[in-house]
This record gives structure tokens, C-alpha cells and sequence, in this order.
């Protein structure tokens, strides 16, 4: 079975395929490069194959006129079968996924095409017509872009280090401060629409990061074009980075890197029922609440009450014990001292 595309490292090239895939790239316009992404790419991944490249039998030539060394005839052989097969499965109902052998072809022809696309995009510029070869491709194979072994990013990286990062898959978490649903220009991927987030990155880094992605939860969707939050929803997304979009920002001229790929996770959406659930939990805490509050209140009448009968009645106790003065001490305490000897 072929394996999920975007995972450098997953199969081992050989360093005669790579060159093969390069000196046919070479020979390829730009404007081929696409359809020959869509073919592979979707053949690789178990998808539909609608078409085969316009270009198949000048590549077969091109392969026929390659290295004629012993090793070389051994791998040109295994190209041409793969261009074989990727005939027969464009016109077959029950298509055959590619053999081990043939997945090591079609993943050094797709790194190979990924490269030169990559030199055409114009970093640091707004959208550039060269982008778009490398940015289509990205969008098409983001469901399958794995997040296994893909450390988290921050903005600075890939702000201060964009030809390391192209083509090379990362994960970025933010939250979303707008997003957009932006019309696709014509393409063989057959895309008609995608979504653009502008992210504020969670590590604290003051500089917004855009994210391209085929489709959004409702909840990041409500967002809208025009917000500015700045505590929108969280999101973790995967993808590959493509490169940085000059804006203007408030400051003046600024850029914020691209990022192509898929969310891994983003908030739920508040059901009516959770809804309900919420109204009732916060009803219920004001009553008990206003309850705690009628109960304290009473306590505290009770014990002022409780308080003034204690005193009144140790007031009445200590006068029962206080006794009237007799005779005597009343004839002294009318007496002065000279009367007294």
C-alpha cells in the first residue's frame, strides 16, 4: 500500500532516483509540474486518478536517454514500468496502489517537484504567481499529512530561518483572530476554495502567523474576515510551511509565515443542548448562591439575637444577687467619723 504523502524520511531514496527525478523535473515546464504533482500524489495516497500528464511520453523518452551504467538500467527500468502502471490505472475502475518499489519512485519524483517549486516561490513578497505551484499542492495533500515525530514551532524560526523551514512539515498552535473563506484560482487539483487564519501564536511571540487550510469547524468559521480577537478560538495545526507574507500591519510593512496544512484540533461547537446545560448550571449556582447568602443572613440574626437574651438575662441574675444594706450599714453610712468615736 503507498503511504501517506508529506512524510520526509518515511522512504529511503536512493541517490540514483534522486537524480533521475531531478533531470526529469528539469525537463518539464513549470506549467507541467502540476499535473504530474496531481498524478503522483494522488496515485501514492489510494486516490482517484482522473488523468495522466499530457507530458508522459516525452518523459519516457527523456528516461530513455538517461545514464546507461548497469545500476542505471536497473532503476530507469523500474521508472518505466511505474509510468506503465500509472497509464493503466488512469483508466481502470479497480486501480492497483503501487508497489514498494514503485512508492520509492513516485516519493523521489514528488520530493524532486516539491523542490523546484519551491524555487520558484517569492518569499517576503505578497502572493506571487510562482507561489501558487507549491501552495496548491500543499493544500491538496494536507488530509494526509501526518503529525507524527512534527515538533511545535514558534513564529521567530520560521521568521528568521524560511529556507530551512520550506517543504518541511511543522506544527504551530494560536488562536484565531480572522478567518476567511478565499475563492481558488483555476488549478489541475481541481480546488475551487480554501480558508485563510490569521493565528496569534500562543508562545507569546508578537507576530501573527497565516494559516491555509482546505476546511474549517463552524466555530473557527464564525471568526468572520473582518475580527480582530484576541481570544479567539484555540487551534493546533499541522502542515508544511511555504513561506512569508508581506502584509502592512499597524507598524507599517511587516510579514507572517505561511503555514499549508490541517488543524489537529480546534474547539467543539457549543451543541443547544450544552447550551441548555450551561443555562441551567449557571441558574442552579444563583441559587445556591442566593441561598448561601439568605442563610448567612439568618445565622447571623439568630446569633445577635441569641446574643442580646444572654445579656439580659446575666443582667437580671446579678441583680437577685445583690442584697438591699440592713439598718447598721445604713446608720454608718450616715454617720461621719467624729460621731462614730
Amino acid at each position: 500500500p503507498g503511504i501517506p504523502a508529506g512524510q520526509p524520511g518515511a522512504v529511503e531514496v536512493d541517490a540514483r532516483d534522486q537524480a533521475i527525478a531531478r533531470s526529469l523535473t528539469r525537463s518539464l515546464r513549470p506549467s507541467d509540474w502540476q499535473q504530474w504533482m496531481v498524478a503522483l500524489s494522488r496515485w501514492r495516497t489510494g486516490r482517484a486518478l482522473e488523468f495522466v500528464p499530457s507530458t508522459i511520453e516525452s518523459i519516457r523518452s527523456e528516461l530513455s536517454q538517461q545514464e546507461t551504467g548497469e545500476h542505471h538500467i536497473q532503476r530507469r527500468a523500474i521508472w518505466l514500468e511505474t509510468l506503465d502502471s500509472l497509464q493503466q490505472i488512469s483508466t481502470s475502475d479497480d486501480p492497483t496502489p503501487p508497489t514498494d518499489a514503485q512508492i520509492v519512485v513516485l516519493s523521489a519524483w514528488l520530493a524532486a517537484l516539491d523542490e523546484a517549486a519551491a524555487a520558484e516561490v517569492v518569499d517576503g513578497s505578497t502572493w506571487r504567481s510562482g507561489d501558487f505551484t507549491l501552495f496548491f499542492r500543499y493544500l491538496d495533500d494536507a488530509p494526509q499529512v501526518s503529525d507524527q515525530n512534527v515538533a511545535t514551532t514558534g513564529v521567530v524560526p520560521l521568521l528568521q530561518q524560511p529556507d530551512v523551514y520550506r517543504t518541511r512539515r511543522v506544527r504551530v498552535v494560536g488562536t484565531v483572530a480572522r478567518c476567511e473563506r478565499m475563492t481558488a484560482s483555476e488549478n489541475p487539483f481541481g480546488i475551487t476554495a480554501y480558508w485563510q487564519l490569521w493565528l496569534r501564536p500562543s508562545d507569546g511571540a508578537d507576530r501573527p502567523l497565516v494559516g491555509i487550510l482546505a476546511d474549517v469547524p463552524p466555530v473557527v468559521a464564525s471568526v468572520g474576515p473582518t475580527a480582530t480577537e484576541t481570544e479567539g478560538p484555540p487551534v493546533v495545526m499541522v502542515g508544511r510551511y511555504l513561506k512569508r507574507l508581506a502584509y502592512r500591519s499597524q507598524q507599517g510593512a511587516d510579514v507572517a509565515p505561511v503555514v499549508v496544512g490541517r488543524l489537529l484540533t480546534a474547539p467543539a461547537p457549543v451543541t443547544p443542548l450544552a447550551k441548555a446545560t450551561e443555562t441551567e448550571d449557571t441558574g442552579a449556582l444563583l441559587w445556591v448562591v442566593l441561598l448561601a447568602i439568605v442563610v448567612g443572613f439568618s445565622v447571623a440574626v439568630i446569633a445577635m439575637w441569641r446574643t442580646g437574651v444572654t445579656a439580659r438575662r446575666s443582667r437580671e441574675l446579678r441583680a437577685a444577687h445583690q442584697q438591699p444594706p440592713g439598718p447598721i450599714l445604713e446608720q454608718l453610712g450616715e454617720r461621719t467619723p467624729e460621731e462614730c468615736e
